[in-house]
């Protein structure tokens, strides 16, 4: 083989690596960018420590509405109204690296009865305070703010700590 054939052959090998490596990395983005937008699910046994207690917010039509996060229970309603408890809890950790974790609490045999939360850090009157959000379904409602303490006015998150949430 002469020296113009062989050069002739080793750019057509590098050509040719070069559209198969091009091809196979193209196939492989969809994957790759599929598992970094999928969370990770773990399943709780019982809630985090972090989330017990009575938790308040308060809705305009409805007043002071509460949620009681218990080791093994979760109830919800009104504060002078008979709360519901959510039946055979299942408890759901969705996490993913830099978004924020999701704890989803639902019902074995009531598919319907279902709420989820995520841990946040707001100033209220001046102060630094953890609250819970919960994440809203409708396009362009902001996440619902329930706080330890008994509220007069509805706490609101801004809509891009939705975007952030797992």
């Amino acid at each position: 083989m002469n020296k113009l054939t062989k050069n002739r052959y080793w750019v057509m090998v590098f050509v040719l690596a070069a559209v198969l490596g091009v091809g196979v990395l193209t196939n492989l983005a969809p994957t790759i960018a599929h598992a970094q937008v999928t969370a990770k699910t773990k399943s709780l046994k019982k809630a985090p420590k972090s989330l017990r207690g009575t938790w308040y917010h308060y809705y305009k039509s409805h007043g002071l509405y509460k949620v009681v996060i218990k080791k093994h229970r979760v109830s919800q309603g009104p504060v002078n109204g008979k709360l519901t408890t959510i039946p055979s809890l299942m408890i759901d950790k969705f996490y993913k690296k830099g978004k924020r974790t999701i704890y989803a609490f639902n019902s074995k045999t009531e598919p319907t009865d279902a709420t989820a939360f995520a841990k946040y850090t707001m100033k209220i009157k001046g102060k630094k305070r953890h609250v819970l959000v919960m994440p809203q379904q409708g396009a362009g409602e902001k996440p619902t703010v329930f706080t330890r303490f008994k509220v007069k006015r509805a706490y609101f998150t801004p809509l891009s700590v939705q975007t952030h949430m797992a």
